[in-house]
């Protein structure tokens, strides 16, 4: 078997998980596929969404349109489409739960296309959004929008420095290797969640300490989403990487070059 038909394999595996398990929560058959574990599987439809369709993105789309006088608009299109998503789910107050709690993977996703999509990455725009995103979860707290966006705030305090600061090479694949950066940012991301639950569950907090580790704890979609999504494509890389010294085009296999 040959390194690209197993990353297509892995691909297929990966798109087919998360798209299942979407599809089982939609459907109510989580428990019947997955009969321990399924209540807290079913509580991270919004990471495995915004998970699978910016991995999407950015294997298939985002490299294909480099280049291309129809990048920005197709870029434009597809964002101002995912909040067109995330508004209908958002303002659908009678439809299931498990349908309306989409709106906040939507509405990452619709600043996540067109944040990513620019071949030159820059470390100082990615501080700056997540700073920004910081200012208004610090000053805004105290509303009801943002106490709702939660989940999809945390994304976007995240998602940037995940991408442009400690893991650089996912989009830039002219990046200098970090290793260190990259290995502590997923330390990160498995260690801060669980911090916040034994602060919010076990020692109980209370004031303004309570009330900031009480909305920490809707970040857990943010860190599944990362580590999903970062995971599967530091794995891409990785075997792509031992096929050639050089880094393989969009630092993702040699498939996501169109064929001509």
């Amino acid at each position: 078997m040959t390194t690209r038909t197993r990353d297509n394999l892995l691909s297929a595996g990966y798109y087919a998980l998360l798209v299942l398990l979407v599809g089982a929560v939609l459907f109510q058959v989580l428990s019947d596929i997955l009969p321990v574990g399924a209540k807290q599987v079913s509580h991270n439809t919004e990471a495995y969404t915004t998970a699978a369709i910016l991995a999407f993105w950015v294997q298939f789309v985002r490299p294909r349109l480099h280049g291309s006088r129809w990048e920005w608009p197709v870029t434009g299109g597809a964002a101002l489409c995912a909040f067109g998503v995330a508004l209908l789910f958002y303002l659908a107050g009678e439809w299931p739960t498990r349908v309306t709690t989409l709106n906040e993977a939507f509405f990452a996703l619709a600043a996540l296309m067109p944040y990513v999509q620019p071949r030159r990455r820059r470390a100082d725009l990615a501080l700056a959004i997540s700073g920004l995103t910081l200012a208004i979860i610090v000053f805004g707290g105290w509303t009801a929008i943002v106490t709702d966006m939660a989940e999809a705030l945390a994304v976007l305090l995240l998602a940037p420095v995940a991408l442009d600061v400690f893991d650089r090479r996912r989009l830039d694949p002219a990046a200098p290797a970090r290793r260190a950066r990259r290995i502590g940012w997923f330390v990160f991301l498995v260690v801060a969640p669980i911090v916040l639950h034994v602060l919010a569950y076990r020692v109980g907090l209370s004031g303004v300490a309570g009330d900031v580790v009480r909305y920490g704890v809707r970040f857990y979609e943010a860190f599944i989403f990362l580590l999903i999504f970062q995971g599967f494509f530091a794995i891409v890389a990785q075997r792509a990487g031992r096929e050639s010294a050089e880094p393989p085009v969009e630092g993702w296999s040699p498939q996501a070059t169109p064929a001509s």
